[in-house]
């Protein structure tokens, strides 16, 4: 799997994406998550996009952040320098229990990790979204059970 950029021409597949399950019943309003996307080189240019490919297929997309940048009240328990999140998803409902989401999360972490001030990645996925929390905890995420919360620490 490879993470490229987002580009232009991408949005209109992540609508459909964010418009139909599995992304719809996990992601909520796909127009909150579409607004980013579009100020993504203003209002919410510290969000940095991507699409997941496997081989030329675009498969599912994913996000990363400062936490300061996004000042959520779930993470400000945590320090302000060096702790990034996270956001993914596949796309296609056919794509699912393959190992792809892994794929998703390694590739998207090992990217946050290799910047400079990254320390750790902290996830809140939905408490009832079992695959996704799976998901971390199988790609090296350990769950802070007292703030609710995943974490994966740099090496």
């Amino acid at each position: 799997m490879v993470l490229r950029p987002l580009e232009e021409g991408d949005v209109p597949l992540v609508a459909l994406w964010l418009n139909r399950d599995p992304l719809r019943k996990w992601f909520g309003d796909p127009e909150d998550w579409l607004s980013e996307i579009r100020e993504r080189e203003g209002r919410f240019s510290f969000l940095h996009h991507f699409v997941a490919l496997l081989g030329e297929d675009p498969v599912g997309f994913c996000q990363y952040y400062r936490c300061a940048d996004a000042d959520e009240e779930v993470y400000r328990s945590f320090p302000r320098e060096g702790t990034y999140s996270v956001d993914y998803g596949l796309g296609d409902a056919a794509c699912l229990g393959k190992g792809l989401g892994r794929e998703l999360v390694r590739c998207l972490s090992e990217r946050v990790l290799s910047l400079p001030d990254a320390r750790r990645i902290v996830v809140a996925p939905d408490r009832e979204n079992e695959a996704s929390r799976r998901t971390l905890l199988r790609c090296g995420f350990v769950l802070d059970e007292g703030r609710g919360v995943f974490v994966k620490e740099r090496d």
